[in-house]
């Protein structure tokens, strides 16, 4: 099992290499009349944050399991447009996307024929003990009950597997309550990192390593012209200055401590 040191050491190295844009990716969002909705991974900054988080979850699963990566199954819970398991994908592991019924925007399932199930969203449409991993990118904070959620993800996960939580809205991030002032309510539910680590356990969870933090500078509404220079910056910023805590995410690796089953 991989140990808090390690983990450490692999998102260093993941969040400071740098990546090339995935042309075919930009592309296919942008030949759509309605780009905007896309506008996340035709920005550079925003792509190239979906891109090393993503080569973290991967280096961190090679680093956890025996398995070929081929052989790595991983869930994209709440995949929404499917850049991670995209991602995923053309790098050899066995990515499945996850969305409830309601979700509208499938271009990328579509161009890129990415196995993908639905359902209303209470119960995950999953065996138990089905995943080596469950990846989710600003999920957990939109779902009706958390610790129902978390049970879900708990239960299709197997035995040490692993849950990776990215874009949870920090309770002390400055740029949410400028949002709120300005009556945008897109996170109405803020999380703390003790809040966060006592919802974990209940649900069968306990953390590698401490939550971090990460993005201070705002990201999704700019277009930076040196953006691999903003986002070493960003990176300083939250890992080695007391501003950290004003940043917009708090996120986390979590491991499988014990079981919730069902029929399924």
């Amino acid at each position: 099992m991989i140990s808090a040191k390690k983990l450490a050491a692999i998102k260093s190295s993941s969040f400071s290499s740098k990546y090339a844009l995935d042309q075919a990716l930009v592309k296919v969002a942008l030949s759509q009349p309605a780009y905007d909705i896309y506008a996340t991974i035709i920005n550079p900054t925003t792509h190239t944050i979906y891109r090393y988080l993503t080569e973290f979850v991967m280096n961190v699963m090679q680093e956890q399991s025996t398995e070929p990566k081929e052989k790595i199954r991983i869930l994209d819970w709440g995949a929404g447009k499917g850049y991670v398991a995209y991602f995923l994908r053309n790098n050899g592991f066995d990515a499945t996307c996850y969305e409830t019924d309601s979700f509208e925007h499938r271009l990328i399932w579509e161009e890129f024929k990415l196995p993908v199930k639905t359902s209303p969203g209470d119960i995950l449409p999953f065996k138990n003990n089905y995943f080596d991993a469950v990846v989710g990118f600003g999920v957990l904070e939109h779902v009706p009950y958390e610790y129902d959620a978390l049970k879900e993800v708990n239960r299709v996960l197997k035995d040490d597997g692993l849950f990776f939580c990215f874009n949870l809205p920090n309770q002390y991030g400055y740029l949410h309550h400028v949002a709120h002032a300005r009556g945008i309510m897109y996170h109405d539910r803020l999380y703390t990192r003790k809040e966060t680590q006592f919802l974990l356990k209940r649900s069968g969870f306990i953390t590698i390593g401490k939550p971090w933090y990460r993005q201070i500078l705002p990201k999704n509404s700019i277009k930076y012209k040196n953006f691999r220079a903003i986002e070493s910056l960003d990176l300083f910023l939250t890992a080695h200055t007391p501003i950290k805590y004003l940043a917009t995410s708090l996120e986390f690796v979590a491991r499988k401590q014990y079981a919730y089953t069902s029929k399924h």
